[in-house]
C-alpha cells in the first residue's frame, strides 16, 4: 500500500511498517523533553516513533523515499514499553 493509506491506519492508532523493516511506526504521547526545563514541567506531546524490537525508539522523519514507496503495510501492534 502507499502512504497516504498506511498514515490513515497510523492515525487510528494502527502499527505500521515498511516490507523491508524489522522495526515499525507507532504514534505515542511522549515526554517534550526541553534540556533547559525541569522535569516536573515537560509538557507531554505526540509523536510518530519508530520502534525496535527492543523497545529502543526515534523521533521518526520520512525519507523521500518513504513517502513514495508502495510497500507500507499494517503489522500488529505490540505496545512494547519504550526505551531511552
Amino acid at each position: 500500500m502507499d502512504f497516504g493509506l498506511a498514515f490513515g491506519l497510523l492515525r487510528q492508532g494502527k502499527a505500521i511498517r515498511r516490507g523491508s523493516w524489522d522495526c515499525w511506526l507507532e504514534v505515542r504521547e511522549l515526554p517534550a523533553h526541553r534540556e533547559s526545563l525541569p522535569p516536573e514541567s515537560f509538557e507531554i506531546s505526540t509523536f510518530i516513533v519508530l520502534i525496535q524490537s527492543t523497545g529502543k525508539y526515534t523521533r521518526w522523519m520520512p525519507f523521500d523515499q518513504d513517502l513514495l514507496a508502495e510497500d507500507w503495510e499494517e503489522t500488529p501492534t505490540l505496545k512494547k514499553d519504550l526505551v531511552v
